[in-house]
């Protein structure tokens, strides 16, 4: 480790990262030490941002890591996105396929991490959580000479931790380091955490082949909802990949175990939008089966508050519903979101109604979107003269327009009204 006081002992213009010169990286890690939280935040979303630019690993990024280490022990601020940074400088892969100039930074990121780790074990008694499980990461690329040891301080970590999300994680490094995958995960099928059983199914379903074994699937749809088992959209694992691709992978070479998936997860409470992803996976790569699809996604309306996989499951259900048996069935069930404050949100469920022809987008909603209005009128031509005018209609009927010629020979007759309008 190395203290921010030998900062200068590197010289950091002569470096170079995605963005260009390096000059300005002491800076980000002294900032660590600082009393201002915000600019530690600032800084190493900078370092991310810069240095370890999409998860390439740079020049700088690799000498920052033992200043770093020691601001992961001694700092004040974000001593987890320290760790998470050193994890980070290993890459991504086992293989590093790109640039030669990018594998040659990773493969010195794992031996600045390796020379770190040993001091670094000893924050997996640390009080925080997440610095606990940011060391577990680290550990995946750097255990290197120092694997006795690591193997020794996971294998703790594994039993007593007292967060199951670490212990999963912890699992998940395990079994990869001591050679024994196959044996370490299987044992762990018998754990008490959920999350620990559903990080040991997956990996053994990986290394199975179709048609999977019934009773590894059976543990993975059962325990696989828990919140600590963290399927998070674009959470990268180094070394690991990201829980969310590596279960689409799985899955996506079986529909039935997608489906049944998507409901098991789903009735668990649909965590991380993990069953909503499944049921919109199904309808979109197996022709044939939107209908059961959506009927998932219907049962993960109750559960599934966060804007952005809401608004998602609401276009899911837009998307599919011409081809589902009771169109009317999704248009009560999308009803209250079609005046939902978030029009991301509200949009793709007036765009249903219109779609199914339900004349409730004209009573029942403020100001329907345009694309919705044109897909009820699509249905019910006489839809749009029964509509109520929207506040932007009245407002642009309202606005200032120029004056009308005053020779009467110049007008121009007036417009002859629609069959469907009264004169």
């Amino acid at each position: 480790m190395r203290t921010p006081e030998e900062l200068g002992l590197v010289d950091w213009a002569e470096l170079g990262h995605a963005f260009g010169s390096a000059a300005e990286v002491p800076h980000w890690v002294r900032a660590l030490y600082g009393g201002d939280a915000a600019a530690a935040d600032r800084a190493v979303d900078l370092l991310f941002d810069r240095a370890l630019h999409q998860g390439a690993a740079s020049s700088a990024g690799v000498a920052a890591v033992p200043y770093l280490a020691h601001a992961a022990v001694h700092g004040m601020h974000r001593r987890d996105r320290a760790l998470a940074f050193i994890a980070g400088t290993g890459g991504t892969e086992e293989d590093c396929w790109y640039e030669e100039a990018w594998a040659a930074a990773e493969l010195a990121g794992r031996a600045r991490a390796a020379a770190e780790l040993p001091l670094l074990l000893r924050l997996l008694g640390d009080a925080d959580v997440e610095v606990r499980r940011q060391v577990v990461r680290v550990a995946r690329w750097a255990a290197g000479e120092s694997l006795p040891p690591a193997v020794t301080a996971l294998t703790e970590c594994f039993r007593a931790d007292p967060s199951a999300w670490v212990r999963a994680e912890a699992l998940e490094v395990l079994s990869r380091l001591d050679g024994r995958r196959g044996e370490v995960l299987r044992a762990a099928l018998a754990d008490p955490a959920p999350a620990v059983r559903a990080t040991a199914a997956l990996g053994l379903l990986e290394e199975s082949e179709l048609p999977y074994p019934a009773e590894l699937l059976e543990v993975l749809l059962a325990d696989g909802g828990d919140p600590a088992f963290r399927v998070v959209r674009d959470e990268w694992f180094p070394g690991v990949g990201s829980t969310e691709s590596r279960v689409q992978h799985l899955l996506d070479a079986d529909p039935d175990a997608t489906r049944a998936a998507a409901a098991a997860w789903i009735a668990a409470g649909d965590h991380d939008a993990r069953g909503t992803r499944r049921a919109l996976r199904l309808a979109a790569r197996w022709p044939g089966r939107e209908a059961p699809a959506l009927d998932l996604l219907v049962a993960a309306l109750p559960h599934q508050h966060d804007g952005y996989w809401r608004a998602n499951l609401l276009r899911g259900l837009a998307e599919g519903v011409a081809r589902h048996p009771d169109p009317a069935a999704l248009a009560a069930a999308v009803l209250p979101d079609t005046a939902h404050p978030d029009r991301r949100v509200a949009e793709p469920a007036q765009l249903l109604l219109g779609r199914t022809g339900d004349a409730r987008l004209l009573t029942a909603v403020p100001d329907p979107a345009p694309a919705a209005l044109d897909a009820l009128a699509a249905r019910t031509p006489t839809s749009r003269c029964a509509a109520a005018p929207s506040p932007r209609t009245a407002a642009r009927a309202t606005a200032p327009t120029a004056a009308p010629p005053t020779n009467s020979s110049t007008r121009s007759p007036p417009p002859t009204p629609p069959p469907c309008c009264p004169n």
